[in-house]
């Protein structure tokens, strides 16, 4: 039973949001943590020196998905009242950003900057 309460705890606490660390001051702010601390675009990516400052908001409106590797972040939008995904590449050391790109000159740009992530 002890077991038990521990690992729950463990994955109510774990669980409690989706915000994540992309790498060299970038982070992901899910939809749910944004709309709780009063952001009302939802989901964001961010850039800042401490987690939780937002003076710098990279994409707005709704980032669905999010990954990183060392060099770059790659980001799915969905802005709302829109059908059209949105796609874009963020090189973290240069802060250039690639996009709003469809998903094939998506596909291209990951190609020719040797980027290797993927939205599973």
């Amino acid at each position: 039973m002890r077991k038990f309460l521990c690992l729950l705890v463990i994955f109510i606490t774990a669980g409690c949001t989706d915000q994540a660390d992309l790498g060299n001051g970038y982070y992901y702010l899910s939809e749910d943590d944004a709309l709780d601390i009063g952001l009302p675009d939802g989901a964001i990516i961010y850039k800042s020196v401490e987690k939780n400052v937002f003076s710098d908001i990279i994409l707005k409106e709704t980032v669905k998905n999010a990954k990183s590797d060392d060099n770059y972040i790659i980001a799915l939008q969905l802005p709302k009242n829109e059908k059209v995904s949105r796609y874009f590449i963020i090189d973290k050391f240069s802060g250039r950003i690639f996009g709003p790109l469809d998903e094939k000159s998506f596909n291209e740009w990951k190609l020719k900057l040797g980027i290797e992530i993927n939205f599973d």
